[in-house]
């Protein structure tokens, strides 16, 4: 189910034991006690060892209950201003019950970017006594992401097949440390269209299946795109929890993918070299389906050397792309004199759109193994894009080639 139709849902195992606990202090608050036992105004021991992390979306809360038998459960109050420091204390946005329990962890995902949270955890037991409070606190920032960009390989299948592999093993090897999210083809796998040099394609990219998500998109080398259809068949990709779908049955020529990062929902919408005007109708109905989806449009021939849009550009720009305000990216290859150019627009909905073209196919060994490594960066509304060798660990460092985007909106569309 996309983001945008998912209702939003009160969970009864959450809800249940806050408004039991609710309960349990109006009776503590009443000054007699239900039956005929001794008093009992003991609390118990406290939490020990409280750990808070913030993760990807969330904030992980972890601890240590005590080895107390007179220890029922654990109250976390969450505060926006400060610690909280009484388990009794009114609710209130600032100061809030978001778990009761006796487990020993919580994950709180109700967070905004950038907001510092502060968890304050009370044991109790049946008595209603509660202990003094642990607290803890962190700031919560979405973290950045990374897309991969890998611009024309068709030398690389052709000639020079582990330079293709040397790239998909550098994205296995570091999606933790870099925080891969997608990685984009950006069109020509291949120079003659051969089995053979499919074949070499389809064996570099086994090394994502199911590890990296992942789109391509047919060249003007790739075409007819009957070979592609063979060794990157729609089953390929329909298996994959991030396969949108296609325009055609069982052709991945024009095709669209979601996932989810940096706290965003994205789509990334393929379309085939020099898109037909049915097929740019059909993207647009995909992208007006998901308006709180923030866009990327790859093809293989958009901006120019020049930075310029190509005809094939024009088109896509007129009839798709400026139309449409979730639109923030367009990737694209093809061209290899400059070796690369970027173009700043504004759509007619006052959004921004970055678009950017590389290809270094005719440096040495048909591209050397360079690769683009776009960085997003939602918190500090940053993208940085660098270009780096996988096979022989090294940056360009030209202004064409390394370059930062500033004061991005990164967030869910407006």
């Amino acid at each position: 189910m996309s983001s945008k139709n998912r209702p939003a849902i009160i969970h009864l195992k959450t809800l249940i034991p806050v408004c039991a606990f609710m309960f349990h202090l109006l009776l503590a608050g009443c000054g007699d006690h239900i039956g005929t036992k001794d008093f009992d105004s003991v609390p118990p021991e406290k939490v020990v060892s409280l750990n808070v992390q913030p993760g990807e979306e969330e904030i992980l809360l972890s601890w240590q209950n005590p080895d107390d038998p007179e220890f029922k459960g654990v109250v976390i109050r969450r505060g926006t201003i400060g610690n909280p420091q009484s388990a009794s204390d009114p609710q209130s946005a600032e100061n809030k019950i978001i778990y009761v329990g006796a487990g020993n962890s919580f994950t709180d995902t109700d967070m905004a970017d950038g907001k510092k949270y502060f968890y304050s955890l009370f044991t109790y037991d049946e008595s209603s006594n509660y202990s003094l409070g642990v607290s803890a606190s962190a700031t919560f920032a979405f973290k950045p992401f990374t897309l991969v960009a890998l611009p024309d390989t068709q030398y690389y299948t052709l000639d020079y097949p582990d330079l293709l592999t040397t790239q998909t093993q550098w994205i296995v090897d570091n999606q933790l440390t870099k925080n891969i999210a997608f990685v984009m083809h950006e069109g020509d796998m291949t120079h003659k269209n051969t089995t053979s040099e499919w074949t070499n394609a389809s064996n570099s990219f086994t090394l994502l299946d199911g590890v990296v998500p992942y789109a391509i998109v047919p060249g003007n080398h790739d075409t007819p795109t009957t070979n592609m259809n063979i060794y990157f068949p729609v089953s390929r990709f329909s298996s994959q929890t991030y396969y949108g779908g296609v325009y055609e049955p069982d052709k991945i020529d024009n095709a669209y993918y979601l996932f989810r990062a940096g706290g965003t929902d994205w789509l990334v919408m393929c379309l085939e070299y020099d898109p037909s005007d049915d097929a740019l109708a059909w993207a647009s109905g995909i992208l007006d389906l998901y308006p709180d989806r923030r866009a990327i449009v790859l093809t293989h021939y958009y901006l120019t050397g020049a930075g310029t849009r190509s005809a094939a550009g024009k088109n896509i720009w007129n009839k798709l792309v400026k139309s449409h305000s979730n639109v923030s990216f367009v990737f694209n290859g093809h061209v290899t004199d400059p070796v690369a150019s970027r173009l700043v627009s504004t759509g007619d909905n006052g959004n921004t759109v970055y678009q950017m073209m590389a290809n270094y196919q005719d440096m040495n060994f048909g591209g050397t193994g360079y690769l683009r490594i776009i960085e997003i960066d939602r918190h500090n509304r940053k993208v940085s894009v660098k270009t780096y060798s996988a096979w022989l660990a090294i940056y360009m460092t030209d202004d064409d080639n390394q370059f930062e985007f500033t004061d991005v909106e990164l967030g869910p569309p407006q």
